[in-house]
């Protein structure tokens, strides 16, 4: 008797849930349904492509301030603005404190254009002169 009051009870709520589905207006009116998700996919669709369109150009601008970043960065756009990079001629290290050069030494300088091979006659550390 319990099982076949369950089961009534289940076949009951079964046929309303189904009646309750076939009763909605998307059934009745589907073509109206169908506009209404073509109208929304298009509005998504606009909004996406605007983000999008708003992320990437954010994105360049970002991209174009690390280049010029990067670009002023460059040790060949330091030296076209005049500077020189003076390296030890033989194992070609940076020198960058003119209390590690000595007298005799010889030093490439390189400049935006070219270098020059030039041997050390004196150094002047501070107020010091060695010659």
């Amino acid at each position: 008797r319990r099982l076949d009051e369950a089961w009534n009870q289940y076949l009951f709520q079964q046929r309303n849930l189904l009646q309750a589905i076939k009763d909605r207006e998307l059934w009745s009116k589907p073509a109206t349904l169908l506009a209404e998700r073509q109208q929304a996919l298009q509005y998504s669709k606009g909004l996406l492509t605007q983000i999008t369109s708003c992320y990437i150009h954010e994105k360049k601008s970002q991209l174009a301030e690390f280049k010029r970043t990067l670009d002023a960065l460059d040790p060949r756009s330091v030296l076209k603005r005049g500077f020189v990079a003076v390296l030890d001629y033989d194992n070609g290290h940076l020198i960058s404190q003119a209390a590690s050069v000595f007298c005799g030494q010889h030093l490439r300088l390189k400049f935006a254009d070219g270098e020059i091979v030039a041997q050390v006659s004196s150094v002047c550390k501070g107020d010091e002169s060695n010659g």
